[in-house]
């Protein structure tokens, strides 16, 4: 009985592990170890890149951005920041950006960009020629019921002759851009610009307008450049007020923009209920009350312009 009992607790002991147990479990450790090293090594470079980030929109020129809670993950490659703001050159607020995401495309590859701003959505992909040098890059980017008087506050000054108060904006861009050792060079590309404006409400500041509010506003842009040239091809803006269209074509001067060329015809129509005689030029009220439109040819450069009232 007791030899029984003595037997069955030898045997149930735990025998010394093989070679082969040993070096089996020496792997999974080394293996664990380098699983959490990756992981560390993983929170560094996003913490890295982050400050890196916030550098880098430090140095931009006469641009302030600010973000809150920017977040970069390696698996997807993908930046996520909750609250972007940027305040470009004379503005008098910055504009901001909240749900920022950006990441890379495969099909084909290049790098997207999603955001909401001003109520809407803004959309754009930003796509190489190649992968390796590439020569262009091609920029697509699309806008989606955004609030036009946000959009435009920062840009328009407390004496502006016009005060956007309400609106929705849809649009798309496209840009085609050389890049030269690297660097983009926007005086060489060319692309258009489409807008649409539904549902706007505006204060002119006009004294011969009997009303200075436009609602029910409706309106298009369409516009093309290509290097140094910009085609205007339709501007036309719709009220019960009034209606104007603007074509023309603009040569650009980007070092010195008071000293670019313009050649452009607008056409204006207001019925003559809404309209001051007294205050109104006299061609321009002749022209109402013949055609019950005004044609305006304006030429030579933005800093000294000159307006030709047509008949």
């Amino acid at each position: 009985m007791m030899r029984t009992l003595l037997d069955r607790l030898l045997f149930a002991l735990p025998s010394l592990p093989s070679r082969a147990s040993l070096v089996r479990g020496g792997l999974y450790l080394l293996f664990g170890l380098l699983l959490y090293g990756l992981f560390l090594g993983v929170l560094y470079m996003r913490e890295l890149g982050v400050v890196g980030l916030r550098q880098w929109c430090g140095r931009l020129p006469g641009v302030h951005v600010s973000m809150s809670r920017p977040e970069m993950s390696f698996f997807p490659p993908a930046l996520e920041i909750a609250d972007l703001t940027v305040q470009p050159p004379n503005a008098s607020e910055p504009l901001a950006f909240r749900n920022v995401r950006a990441g890379l495309t495969v099909f084909p590859l290049g790098i997207s960009l999603d955001a909401d701003i001003a109520g809407g959505e803004l959309n754009a992909t930003v796509i190489p020629s190649s992968l390796w040098n590439p020569e262009r890059l091609a920029v697509r980017s699309s806008l989606s019921g955004v609030g036009i008087e946000p959009l435009f506050r920062p840009f328009m000054g407390k004496t502006s002759l016009v005060q956007i108060r309400s609106g929705k904006l849809d649009g798309s861009a496209t840009l085609d851009l050389p890049l030269l050792n690297g660097r983009p060079e926007p005086l060489a590309g060319e692309g258009s610009l489409n807008l649409s404006l539904r549902g706007g409400v505006a204060d002119l500041s006009l004294p011969m307008l009997k009303s200075s509010r436009l609602d029910k506003l409706e309106g298009t842009v369409e516009t093309g450049w290509k290097r140094d040239r910009l085609t205007l091809h339709q501007l036309a803006v719709r009220s019960p007020m009034l209606a104007c269209t603007v074509q023309g074509q603009v040569t650009l001067v980007p070092r010195d923009l008071p000293a670019s060329r313009m050649d452009v015809q607008s056409a204006l129509r207001i019925p003559l209920e809404q309209v001051r005689e007294e205050l109104m030029p006299e061609r321009t009220l002749q022209s109402l009350k013949d055609k019950g439109e005004v044609r305006v040819r304006i030429r030579d450069t933005f800093r000294r312009p000159s307006f030709d009232v047509q008949p």
